[in-house]
């Protein structure tokens, strides 16, 4: 989760809030930009990509990986990741 720099100045709901520090979780576009500064032109599809990659590689259980991350159809988890041999 992406959080402002400062607590929220109005109520949020606890799903966007962070409970230990009270800060509000950014807006998808806005930790989309800031994540792409900080990496030099890495987007968060990519960093999905490279997550779901990497827990496939590790072992997972393709359905796991698609339930965490909301992928409803095997097919598409099956082409989101490409597992590299080593």
């Amino acid at each position: 989760m992406f959080l402002t720099d400062r607590r929220a100045r109005v109520t949020l709901g606890p799903a966007d809030l962070d409970a230990d520090s009270g800060r509000a979780r950014l807006s998808y576009r806005r930790a989309a930009e800031l994540f792409e500064l900080a990496t030099r032109g890495a987007t968060l599809h990519q960093l999905l990509h490279s997550a779901l990659t990497h827990a496939a590689e590790a072992g997972a259980n393709t359905s796991t990986v698609a339930c965490s991350w909301g992928v409803r159809c095997w097919v598409a988890s099956t082409r989101l990741s490409m597992v590299t041999e080593t």
